[in-house]
């Protein structure tokens, strides 16, 4: 096999496991405010009604505070212990829910977060390891694109398991007899534990298929899978990375995922359970989160990874230096000013992330509108997948056609997208709706099968060309410290993700739907001139490069 089919290979299986490890996390996002207020609505006594919220920000808060740290871990380690502990973590939350306790589902929530920073240190350390410069974009988007088929895979699993407890759905309220008496979407026991136990099943299985990653790093790839320096070290290139100007100015970029994440994986979610109009609709769920459910047994993909580097490629897989060195390059990286213009793209990633993964889905549900819409979360889920997936295919082919497509042009289509379905969420969703069930009018339209699909393309588009782009200026913009780069964008994105749950208890609708597109400015404005930056420095060095050679001949 070739070179540039060995990256592909190399690419699509990591994209695979990427599917498996995650669809179980967005899964739980999507129902988990649902579940808990189902739980506490039997019994109130057994865990806080807002748990779920509270769960996610505490999840986001651990995955904050590690991806100071993540980094020097692989120091320590290398991608496969990483990975495979990253898997053990998932799989602690959902065995929580055999035993619901508010002291193990806060604990396990945040050991969650853990494994979410894990992960996707481990995920861009071996990408670095098996790209070059010219194939990172479009083995990137091949990867992403992949994966985001978990949203596709998984509500066939919550859909096969809402037909078996269908008889134990509620969707009125018998103390009533009004004609308001539809209630919003309540998970019997037997739901709850059929689906969270599959969550489990998957997780563990994945964690064994980590457990056989191949380790062997390629030859002459970008960054090797052995590392050498000290933790501490490490944490410095961090921290110093933070407030580099190139850095800096990728914030709203990564802000913007971890708001995305968290109001599409959870907040939006629950307002769709929420809505008393939507509960009728006892396949939502399935529908919304369709492609998770069978997501954790993915990491087998993980454990196909080739492990040898690429010829040529941007980072080699052998790390050097201690944990403490890495460490220590971390937190200097942490306030780098490039990294620090970044920070507005990283918030970006976490902003929209939350927003589209959780809190939209939530609004929808808890629209008492959408009552009638029995598949309301399986075609959201659909259509974000659909997105996904043909951005992706579009972004790897101009990418081969226009140098450098996935920095401004891409950044550009996210920001116009987001815009525009920012605006629609606004004209067609109830103010309250992200933090109550209610039969509140939305300002101009009511929502409809059909509206909710073209709105979910329109999201996946936004969700794939902004985490495309972070993952590329992330390589790009500090050629020497692109571990620490990586490590920095998840921890901006975790701590936006982190504290809009935190506030989504307290916020409307207005506030995300304006928030955003204002966050998406400013990453614009700040990551056109780290972008431009890195290209005069990549030109540079290929001059350079070029006169060395001539000189030789």
């Amino acid at each position: 096999m070739n070179t540039a089919k060995y990256q592909i290979v190399c690419a699509a299986i990591l994209g695979f496991g990427q599917l498996c490890i995650m669809a179980g996390f967005d899964a739980e996002s999507f129902i988990l405010e649902s579940v808990i207020h189902s739980i506490h609505e039997r019994n109130p006594s057994l865990i806080s009604q807002y748990a779920g919220y509270y769960g996610q920000a505490i999840c986001y808060a651990g995955y904050m505070i590690t991806c100071l740290f993540s980094s020097s871990l692989i120091i320590m380690t290398n991608a496969k212990t990483v990975l495979f502990t990253s898997a053990v973590c998932f799989a602690m939350f959902p065995i929580g829910f055999f035993f619901t306790n508010q002291y193990y589902f806060f604990v396990s929530s945040a050991i969650t977060g853990i494994g979410f920073s894990l992960f996707y240190q481990g995920q861009g350390s071996y990408m670095a390891s098996h790209s070059t410069r010219n194939t990172i974009e479009f083995n990137d988007s091949v990867s992403w694109s992949i994966g985001c088929f978990c949203l596709i895979v998984g509500s066939c699993i919550i859909g096969t398991i809402t037909t078996f407890t269908a008889a134990e759905i509620p969707v009125q309220d018998v103390l009533m007899n009004s004609t308001l008496a539809k209630v919003e979407r309540r998970y019997s026991d037997t739901e709850i534990t059929l689906l969270f136990g599959m969550f489990a099943l998957f997780s563990i299985l994945g964690s064994i298929f980590f457990a056989f990653l191949p380790s062997e790093d390629v030859d002459g790839c970008i960054e090797s899978g052995t590392m050498h320096g000290t933790p501490f070290d490490e944490f410095k290139a961090t921290c110093a990375t933070l407030i580099e100007p190139q850095m800096l100015k990728l914030f709203p970029l990564f802000a913007l995922c971890g708001a995305n994440i968290s109001f599409f994986l959870s907040i939006l979610p629950t307002a769709f359970q929420f809505n008393m109009n939507n509960s009728g609709m006892i396949y939502l769920p399935a529908i919304y989160s369709f492609g998770v459910g069978i997501g954790e047994i993915s990491s087998i993909f993980f454990g196909l990874l080739p492990s040898e580097d690429v010829e040529g490629c941007i980072e080699s897989g052998t790390k050097r230096g201690t944990p403490f060195d890495e460490f220590k390059a971390t937190c200097a990286t942490l306030i780098e000013p490039q990294m620090l213009k970044l920070f507005p793209l990283f918030a970006l990633c976490g902003a929209n992330m939350s927003f589209f993964l959780s809190i939209l889905p939530t609004s929808l549900q808890f629209n008492m509108n959408n009552t009638e819409m029995v598949y309301l979360l399986a075609i959201y889920s659909f259509g974000i997948g659909i997105g996904e997936i043909l951005t992706g295919f579009f972004i790897s082919a101009m990418s081969k056609k226009i140098k450098d497509f996935a920095l401004q042009p891409t950044l550009s289509i996210a920001v116009v997208c987001l815009c525009t379905y920012c605006g629609l969420v606004l004209a067609s969703t109830p103010y309250d709706a992200p933090m109550r069930p209610t039969h509140e009018q939305p300002l101009l339209f009511q929502q409809s099968q059909l509206f909710i699909l073209i709105l979910a393309v329109i999201i996946g588009i936004v969700d794939n060309c902004i985490n495309t782009v972070r993952g590329v200026i992330c390589t790009l913009s500090m050629p020497s410290r692109r571990t620490q780069a990586h490590a920095i964008s998840k921890l901006i994105q975790a701590a936006t993700s982190c504290a809009l749950f935190f506030l989504s208890p307290l916020l409307n609708i207005y506030y995300y739907t304006i928030g955003l597109p204002i966050l998406s400015l400013i990453t614009v404005f700040l990551f056109f001139p780290v972008s431009r930056r890195t290209q005069r420095m990549e030109r540079k060095i290929t001059t350079e490069n070029l006169s060395k050679a001539s000189a030789r001949v």
